[in-house]
């Protein structure tokens, strides 16, 4: 919200600039010339200061999770899974359909993202109490 009301206040404020500078332009040529001049470099600044912050958006502090592909690993969390209750099939070190499903499960029963994968941080999720 701040954002949006900063960025119509900007909007805003050049729209008065460019309204007093066709003013002064009529009435005074001479003096409305070097306001003119004036105003048409601070407008052009506070349009590539807008422009500028409307590029650059600060990225989320998300943590990157990389999902597990080695059979060793995957049969750790079958087993661990099974342990628990969450029945992931065979324990093969396979990702299958039932291991996915299992996963979820266990995520919904956490309450954790609800997506099926198999990382670093579900794996210790699975041994945490």
């Amino acid at each position: 919200m701040k954002y949006f009301i900063q960025r119509n206040m900007n909007a805003l404020s050049l729209f008065f600039l460019i309204l007093v500078n066709s003013q002064l332009a009529i009435a005074a040529p001479d003096v409305g010339s070097q306001i003119s001049q004036q105003i048409n470099r601070a407008t052009s600044q506070a349009i590539s200061k807008n422009i500028s912050e409307q590029m650059v958006k600060p990225v989320k502090n998300e943590r990157i999770q990389v999902r597990i592909h080695t059979k060793e690993k995957v049969r750790e969390a079958q087993q661990r899974l099974l342990d628990l209750g969450f029945n992931p099939g065979k324990v093969d070190g396979l990702m299958g359909k039932r291991t996915r499903k299992a996963i979820q499960r266990f995520q919904n029963s956490r309450k954790l993202k609800n997506d099926g994968l198999l990382t670093e941080e579900l794996l210790q999720q699975l041994y945490q109490k």
